[in-house]
Formats: structure tokens, C-alpha cells, sequence
């Protein structure tokens, strides 16, 4: 165990283990830089951690997975990460429509 997890788990007032890892890697979600993380949802049962939540791209969900992999306990992972689709342009430019107002 890492002992930042030790001091996180002495932190996070849990009533069962599962609990304690949900909320180390809400944590280390939190602290990793990635702003976007914070709206991300974490559960544990048993050894299995559950994240869950709405990410803007596939490599975004793949970080968030590496770095809950690293809470000691965890045994498996599930991903249920949605990733957001991109916004479909119609083809023309953005500023088609402002220019006709100058004309």
C-alpha cells in the first residue's frame, strides 16, 4: 500500500472498504491535473472499482483508468466512462452566416 493511500484511507470516514478505495481514487482523480476528472463518479465493491461519468475523448478515459489502477486494493476496473461525441459541422464555415450581415 502507498502511503499516501494510508493517509487517505484515515481520512475518508467510510463504513466499508470498498468505500475507503472509492474515495482514494476520487482523490487521485482529483489531484491529477485534469480538471475534467472532478465530474467523474467512483464506487468500489469489493475489490472492484466502478467509474463512471461523461469524458471529452477516449484518451481522457484511458489516463483516468491508469491512474486508479495504481489505488492499492483494486483488482479489477470498470470502465463506464462515456466519451463524449464531437459536434458535427454542416461543412460550411462559422463565419458564413456572420458575413452576411456585413454585406
Amino acid at each position: 500500500m502507498h502511503r499516501l493511500d494510508e493517509e487517505v484511507r484515515d481520512r475518508v470516514p467510510s463504513t466499508s472498504p470498498g468505500q475507503a478505495l472509492a474515495g482514494i481514487a476520487a482523490e487521485r482523480l482529483c489531484g491529477s491535473g485534469y480538471s475534467v476528472f472532478q465530474d467523474l463518479t467512483c464506487t468500489a465493491s469489493g475489490d472492484a472499482l466502478i467509474l463512471e461519468g461523461r469524458l471529452p475523448s477516449h484518451y481522457l478515459k484511458q489516463v483516468a483508468q491508469q491512474i486508479v489502477a495504481g489505488v492499492s486494493g483494486v483488482r479489477v476496473i470498470v470502465n463506464r466512462i462515456a466519451v463524449a461525441q464531437p459536434r458535427r459541422t454542416t461543412g460550411r464555415s462559422a463565419f458564413a452566416s456572420d458575413r452576411s450581415q456585413f454585406v
